[in-house]
């Protein structure tokens, strides 16, 4: 991977049921849970980023960008370059 690669900031590591995870500090964080610690790791071009964007968007009575990453985060997902894929799936 090269190092000017956007993933290679996040530290991916592979867990054991095969998904990319983030890796990192936020591991020694006591307070997160795990899904917390190390969300999966999704492209930003995906299908699915740009449906579960929506999902949160739209199941939390439309809050913006940075509260509907924040939601996903919290499920355990991680969008590569999540703030600009937000702004463009909500406006």
């Amino acid at each position: 991977m090269k190092r000017t690669s956007l993933l290679s900031r996040l530290n991916p590591v592979f867990s054991e049921d095969g998904l990319m995870r983030i890796g990192g500090i936020a591991g020694k964080a006591p307070c997160l849970t795990d899904k917390e610690k190390h969300p999966v790791i999704l492209p930003k071009n995906a299908h699915l980023s740009e449906l579960l964007i929506t999902y949160y968007h739209e199941t939390s009575c439309h809050v913006g960008q940075a509260h509907t990453l924040t939601l996903i985060r919290q499920n355990g997902l991680w969008v590569v370059s999540g703030m600009k894929v937000a702004k463009n799936v909500i406006a």
